[in-house]
C-alpha cells in the first residue's frame, strides 16, 4: 500500500499524497560536505592503513539498522581504499545483558551477560554471513573482535586507572543519575555470573576493583593483571573505545587509525559530553579521538528509531506487518523477500550517501525503504534561494 501509515485510532489507513519525490534541504554538515565527503576524511587521516570499527549488540539477528550502518561501513571503506590500505573490524557488544537473566536485589539491578549465558551463540552465524556479503560487494576485509580482545589493549589498565582516580568526575558526566562508573565483572562463583548493572556497589584502590554478587558477596578484579574480566555500560565503553583508539592513532609506530561508523542517534549531545568532556578529563587531546562517520537513522512513521523489538512494546510494529513491511524489520523476512539482491541494493543506497554527501547527513524512513526498493523514489536536488545548488 503505497504512501500510506496506519491511523490506530481508527484502524483504518490514511494516505498523505507526496508524490515520491525526496527533498534535500542543506543545513548543518550536508551544507559544509554538498559533496567530496569522503576525500575530506582522507584528508584528516595521515596514516597509510585505516581500521573502520562497527559494533553490535548480538542479541537478535541484525535489523535493518544494522544493516544500513554495516553497509556504510563498507562502503566507505571501498572508496577508501583507493588511497589507504582499509579493513573493518565488527567490536561484538558480547558483555551486553541477556535481557532474560535481568533481576534485582535489595533495589539494585544485575545482569548476565550474553557472553555468560551463551545466548550469543544462536546469532552470531547472522553476522557472519551479512560481513561476507559486504565483503564480497566492497572487497574489503574484515576481522570480529569481542569485548576480551579490546580489554587486551596495553592502554587498558592505565586508562582504568585514570578513570578510577577521577571517578567523582567522569561517574556525574556519564551517569548522571547514579553518578558512578559503570565498571561490571561476572561473578566468579559457577552457575552465577552477576553483575552489578550499574555498578552501585563498587569500591576502588590503586590496582583493584571490589565488586559485590548479592549472592556470593565481594570479590575483587586486578585490572591491571586482569583486565580482560571487565566489562562496561554503553556510555562507559564509549569513552573508554574512544581513548584506546587515540592511542593508536597517535602512535607513530602503529600503521593503523581509527574510523568510526555509528548510528546518528550516538552524535551530537551524546558525544559532545559523553566522549569528548569525559576525554579531555582523562587529558586526552579530541585531535587524537578517531573520526565518526554517522549513518543516517531507520525512522518508523513518527520520526522515532526504528528500533529491535527488544525497547519497544510487543505490539509496536504491527503496522508494518499489516502493510508487509516487516521484512524491514526483521533480517530473515528481509533476505526472503528480497533474496541476495535486497543487500546489495541497500548497499548501493549507501554508497549514494558518500558520493552525493548532502545525502547522508539526515535519516529515512522505512517507508522511504519501502518506495526506494520498488523503484518509485524520485530525489530532488538540493536548492538554496530558490535555484539549484550545483549540477547533479
Amino acid at each position: 500500500m503505497p504512501n500510506s501509515v496506519l491511523d490506530t485510532s481508527t484502524s483504518q489507513l490514511s494516505t498523505i499524497p507526496h508524490g515520491n519525490k525526496v527533498q534535500h534541504p542543506l543545513g548543518g554538515g550536508s551544507y559544509v560536505f554538498k559533496k567530496n565527503y569522503v576525500d575530506y576524511i582522507i584528508s584528516q587521516v595521515t596514516k597509510p592503513e585505516i581500521k573502520i570499527s562497527i559494533g553490535a549488540q548480538p542479541n537478535g539477528s541484525p535489523h535493518f539498522g544494522t544493516l544500513t550502518t554495516f553497509s556504510l561501513a563498507f562502503s566507505l571503506a571501498q572508496k577508501l581504499q583507493e588511497k589507504k590500505k582499509v579493513s573493518v573490524v565488527l567490536e561484538l557488544v558480547d558483555t551486553a545483558k541477556d535481557h532474560d537473566q535481568d533481576c534485582f536485589f535489595d533495589g539494585i539491578g544485575y545482569q548476565k551477560s550474553l557472553s555468560y549465558t551463551g545466548k550469543i551463540d544462536q546469532y552470531l552465524n547472522y553476522y557472519q554471513e551479512l560481513l561476507e556479503k559486504l565483503k564480497s560487494y566492497s572487497g574489503v576485509n574484515f576481522e570480529i573482535k569481542y569485548q576480551t580482545d579490546f580489554n587486551s589493549h596495553e592502554k587498558i589498565p592505565e586508562i582504568i586507572g585514570k578513570l578510577i582516580n577521577k571517578r567523582e568526575r567522569v561517574g556525574a558526566l556519564l551517569s548522571p543519575e547514579t553518578k558512578c562508573l559503570a565498571f561490571r565483572a561476572a561473578c566468579p562463583r559457577p552457575e552465577c555470573g552477576l553483575a552489578d548493572k550499574h555498578g552501585l556497589k563498587n569500591s576502588y584502590d590503586d590496582k583493584k576493583i571490589k565488586f559485590f554478587c548479592p549472592k556470593h558477596g565481594d570479590y575483587l578484579i586486578d585490572f591491571e593483571k586482569e583486565p580482560c574480566k571487565l566489562e562496561y555500560n554503553t556510555p562507559l565503553r564509549n569513552l573508554v573505545k574512544g581513548i584506546v583508539y587515540s592511542e593508536d592513532n597517535k602512535n607513530k609506530n602503529i600503521n593503523h587509525a581509527w574510523i568510526r561508523v555509528t548510528g546518528s542517534d550516538y552524535a551530537g549531545t551524546y558525544q559532545e559530553q559523553i566522549l569528548y568532556k569525559g576525554a579531555s578529563i582523562l587529558e586526552t587531546n579530541a585531535n587524537d579521538l578517531p573520526f565518526i562517520v554517522y549513518c543516517p537513522l531507520v525512522t518508523d512513521w513518527s520520526g522515532s528509531k526504528l528500533s529491535k523489538s527488544l525497547y519497544v512494546a510487543g505490539d509496536a510494529y504491527e503496522y508494518l506487518c499489516q502493510q508487509e513491511l516487516d521484512c524491514f524489520i526483521d533480517y530473515s523476512k528481509f533476505e526472503e523477500r528480497f533474496g541476495s539482491d535486497g543487500l546489495e541494493k541497500l548497499y548501493q543506497e549507501v554508497s549514494l550517501w558518500l558520493d552525493e554527501s548532502y545525502r547522508l547527513f539526515r535519516n529515512y524512513s522505512i517507508h522511504y525503504f519501502d518506495a526506494l526498493f520498488n523503484k518509485r523514489v524520485i530525489h530532488q536536488g538540493p536548492v538554496i534561494s530558490g535555484r539549484q545548488a550545483f549540477e547533479l
